[in-house]
């Protein structure tokens, strides 16, 4: 099975104030940690969506085996991403929908591939505590459910609803998998955790 991660660049960052793709993560931008950690999984190809300020940020990944598109639609929502990257590649035995303020785990992912290949499950989704986290991934004959979802429909939530009971619900022991963030505040709070964890 082929496996294709669509890796989420092209908002506005509003309200941290800074583009969350170039934030320092780890020694490098935000945006080259998920690249990177995404190369160390079976995933087969990696797209990178951009819009807002595309130029910026695609300076700093031109040198990593991915594909970058620019989504000229990106001021509505974050679906409009998702569904260019689809489009970008519409043959593929599943899809990882990457926000690039996710942090990933390699060893989560690689399993997640791993269920989704092994199971009869059609969506995987990560669950730590009880709650279910990021990334999903979905089976690539949802393509079209897929490029039909819309900002008024909660984007991948409604297929979440609707596959309900073809989803595995992978639990996980890391609380990574909750991450995200939108202020300053939130992104210097959830970086010193996971700098924490990877010390432990």
């Amino acid at each position: 099975m082929q496996h294709t991660a669509i890796l989420l660049a092209a908002g506005y960052s509003s309200r941290m104030g800074d583009l969350k793709a170039l934030l320092p993560w780890e020694g490098l931008t935000l945006l080259e940690f998920q690249v990177r950690e995404l190369l160390k999984t079976s995933i087969d190809n990696i797209i990178v969506v951009v819009g807002y300020k595309a130029d910026s940020i695609q300076r700093v990944i031109d040198h990593y085996p991915v594909q970058i598109i620019f989504n000229p639609a990106y001021a509505f929502g974050k679906t409009t991403s998702i569904k260019a990257g689809i489009q970008h590649w519409t043959d593929s035995g599943s899809y990882l929908i990457v926000s690039v303020d996710n942090p990933v785990d390699p060893n989560i992912i690689q399993n997640m591939l791993d269920l989704l290949e092994h199971t009869k499950s059609k969506i995987v989704i990560p669950v730590y505590s009880g709650k279910r986290g990021h990334p999903i991934l979905l089976e690539g004959s949802l393509k079209n459910d897929i490029l039909s979802i819309t900002e008024e429909k909660f984007g991948l939530k409604e297929l979440l609803r609707k596959y309900q009971s073809s989803t595995c619900e992978f639990q996980v022991d890391k609380e990574s998998v909750l991450y995200n963030f939108n202020t300053k505040k939130e992104y210097l709070t959830i970086k010193d955790k996971f700098e924490r964890r990877q010390q432990t």
